[in-house]
């Protein structure tokens, strides 16, 4: 395949385009059969993503409430009588009355009849039955205060009644009311979310939904094929592999497989996932017209849809490509695309009679005909239908555990068309699933110290269900005392020193549903005065809900103070003063990474040949003297991953531990970079292992009956092959490190920033690989 390397020059109109798609885009970040939609006049347009059990939706709008209302709805078709179930896990702070939660509406207008069960983010407001009985008519409200989020509603409709119920746990139910509204059997269910403030986008995340009753979802979702790609996700949706593809029945003829990036921007702008898709590619060099490549997969008989992804790469209208599925011509002349335009095409409606969906790609005119990924829907009918149901799972097993979550795992099923889900189990409850091909989830809300039991069953696009796994017992952990919940603290760098910035941590605690106990702190260290006394993290973290930690100098840069008079003791005074600020803004608790990253060779403060010894006194006498005036702050000596004192010929960094009695906790602060982990083997030899790794510093702790913590860690954007970027393989092998610590382990702070290492999560777009991997486990 020929592929142009240039860079593009992107034009003015063709940005405000690609930025309009993108946005139009989001849409789709929810799977089949769910649809969503702004709901009335909302001021930004609304988001909803989904990712291991978990719906994150995104909205302004004025309320759901008077004669019109305006929010963000997720929903899918209901046809009579059903009831829906969730767990509203966290609501941002837009307003007091910002509100999410679970409805069942007669029309997706902005004045439809309407009931729902929502939570209010104030519970002074609490949990609402909200309803509508005419059209264009007002609401009516029935409250129940005193609750808040994570809190499960429920609501089901029986005829024309319905009746609206809330739970602490989602086993014991409270009625907040009934009503009777004269709705057409024909409705829409599903999670709605305002944020009471129609230029601010409210951020809500809502868990453990079940929807039972007659749902009409349109066609199925089969297969998605990348091809020649790795399995990913798409509209959300799971795509297998190419690999897996050509083992579970794709046979392919005549094709070439290519690979590779891109220098020019894709028009429209595409999410990233969608972005890699487009990054791998099967094609046919220059056959003759009306010739190309074909793709045969096995598949039950009947009707489907078949959607076809392609894009031009090598130069403005390249190729042209006809399309056939089983002999008969769909599609001619696509693909006639500008340079670094894709497109999406279809649905293209075929019935298959033989077990066998036959589709060439064939060269129209000119060009070597491409595509880069195909998706295949059930509609149903045919000759026969699938009545075999998938194998059922095996090897269901608890990895991992907090008070309030557990993680599962499970080896896949077998389907002779394809496994679309996973039905999960609780007891007789059935949970979320995970609604795509995914073989693990994170169960949430959850109560510390109870037993629980799990069985997972399989299904496919015709609703065949498998028998019921092995069935696991797990009992949750007891409550660790932390607001995380988690057994050791966990915590953040979102932002620094200033009390307004509370806010950043907070949707940083609501975007990942679990509460932080760390905040990661750099006040400035210019001079004396700004370091000890005036600094504004004093006030601005007095009262905090968090334990700070500061990273500090042992004396100011830039001021002419020296190792050695601060070895005689000469700064003191200073440290006193500064240990007293500490203790009456209400930190005495406070964490001191005194001279972090000493061993590094970037720092004012770092270790050389010249000033080892004098460090090393100058160390021992700041933390005796902060410890003199606030007894309870703990004393950080903190490393960097794999580094020697670089500045001192890499010599052990052990030349300068100051001593046990003036040191609380081994920190080390480590980053996916020098080199980033893609592989176990790297994760082992580089990271855990290797000079100077987590191993080493993890066995020098425990050798000085000291705590482990991690104070800094994350992704790191750059260059290869020195940084990951977005690396959700790192992610993960961070959370199962940090789980097998056990007690060893005292806390660890995620760095969630988009200015040095763009390694932010909660946030923006660097990692939307990562970002999912981090929300389902913490």
């Amino acid at each position: 395949m020929k592929i142009n390397k240039g860079i593009l020059s992107c034009l003015a109109a063709a940005l405000l385009f690609s930025l309009f798609t993108f946005t139009q885009s989001a849409s789709a970040a929810v799977p089949s059969p769910w649809l969503q939609q702004d709901i009335g006049s909302v001021g930004v347009a609304g988001t909803g993503n989904y990712a291991s059990g978990t719906f994150t939706i995104q909205a302004t709008g004025t309320d759901i409430a008077g004669t019109a209302d305006q929010f963000r709805y997720v929903y899918q078709p209901l046809s009579g009588d059903g009831t829906i179930v969730a767990r509203v896990a966290s609501i941002s702070n837009t307003s007091a009355w910002a509100k999410g939660g679970v409805m069942i509406r007669e029309a997706l207008t902005t004045g439809a009849k309407h009931v729902s069960t929502v939570i209010e983010y104030a519970s002074t407001s609490g949990a609402q039955m909200v309803s509508r009985s005419a059209a264009s008519g007002s609401t009516a409200t029935v409250t129940q205060t005193g609750v808040a989020a994570p809190y499960w509603v429920k609501l089901q409709r029986a005829g024309n009644v319905f009746t609206s119920s809330i739970s602490s746990n989602g086993t014991t139910w409270t009625q907040v009311g009934t009503v009777t509204v004269s709705m057409s059997s024909s409705a829409y269910v599903g999670l709605a979310v305002t944020a009471q403030n129609n230029t601010t986008l409210n951020t809500t995340t809502i868990d453990n939904v079940t929807v039972s009753g007659s749902t009409s979802s349109g066609p199925a979702f089969v297969k998605g094929i990348n091809l020649n790609g790795a399995a990913t996700t798409i509209e959300g949706n799971s795509w297998i592999s190419y690999a897996s593809a050509l083992s579970s029945g794709l046979s392919v003829s005549n094709a070439t497989s290519w690979s590779g990036t891109y220098s020019f921007s894709l028009n429209p702008t595409p999410d990233a996932t969608t972005q890699t898709m487009m990054q791998s590619a099967l094609y046919r060099s220059a056959p003759p017209n009306g010739q190309g490549f074909s793709l045969n997969q096995t598949i039950a008989n009947g009707s489907y849809q078949v959607y076809l992804w392609t894009i031009e790469n090598y130069q403005s209208n390249f190729r042209n490509e006809d399309v056939k599925l089983e002999g008969t011509t769909v599609a001619t002349g696509i693909g006639d695309l500008a340079l670094g335009s894709w497109a999406k095409y279809g649905p293209y409606s075929v019935t298959v009679s033989d077990g066998t969906l036959n589709i060439d790609i064939l060269r129209s005119t000119k060009g070597d005909p491409q595509m880069t990924g195909v998706a295949i829907y059930s509609t149903g009918g045919g000759t026969s239908s699938d009545t075999q149901a998938p194998t059922a799972p095996s090897g269901l097993a608890s990895p991992s555990k907090t008070d309030t979550t557990v993680n599962l795992t499970w080896t896949a099923s077998t389907d002779n068309v394809g496994v679309t889900g996973y039905d999960i189990y609780r007891g007789g409850t059935t949970l979320a699933g995970t609604t795509t091909g995914a073989t693990s989830a994170t169960i949430t809300g959850l109560t510390a110290s109870t037993a629980y039991t799990f069985t997972v069953k399989a299904r496919d696009a015709a609703n065949n269900q498998s028998a019921a796994s092995n069935s696991l017992a797990v009992t949750t952990n007891a409550s660790t005392g932390n607001r995380s919940g988690l057994p050791w603290k966990s915590g953040v760098y979102r932002t620094t020193n200033d009390q307004a910035n509370w806010t950043a941590i907070q949707n940083f605690e609501t975007w990942r549903g679990r509460l932080a106990d760390i905040t990661t702190n750099f006040p400035y260290r210019y001079s004396w005065d700004i370091m000890t006394v005036n600094g504004a993290f004093f006030n601005g973290w007095q009262n905090a809900p968090w334990t700070p930690t500061y990273a500090v100098p042992m004396f100011p840069e830039n001021i002419g103070a020296t190792f050695s008079a601060c070895a005689a003791g000469s700064y003191n005074s200073n440290w006193t003063t500064f240990a007293n600020n500490l203790v009456s803004h209400g930190q005495g608790g406070a964490i001191i990474r005194l001279g972090w990253e000493f061993n590094g060779n970037w720092f004012a403060h770092s270790v050389t040949n010249a000033n080892m010894t004098d460090w090393k006194a100058c160390f021992r006498q700041v933390a005796t003297t902060i410890k003199a005036a606030a007894p309870n702050v703990k004393i950080d000596w903190n490393v960097t991953r794999g580094d020697g004192l670089k500045a001192a010929g890499n010599a052990d960094p052990a030349l300068v531990y100051p001593g046990d009695d003036v040191v609380d906790y081994i920190g080390v602060d480590s980053y996916d970079q020098w080199p980033p982990a893609f592989n176990d083997a790297t994760w082992i030899s580089s990271h855990i292992g290797g000079t100077y790794g987590l191993q080493h510093w993890i066995d020098f702790a425990v050798a000085h009956g000291k705590k482990f913590s991690v104070p800094e860690w994350g992704l790191y954007h750059g260059a290869a092959p020195n940084f990951g970027n977005d690396n959700p393989f790192y992610i993960e092998k961070m959370w199962s490190f940090f789980n097998s610590l056990g007690s060893t382990l005292a806390y660890e702070a995620y760095y969630d920033e988009d200015v040095l290492t763009l390694g932010n999560l909660s946030y923006g777009n660097n990692n939307p690989n990562s970002a999912p991997v981090y929300n389902s486990h913490w």
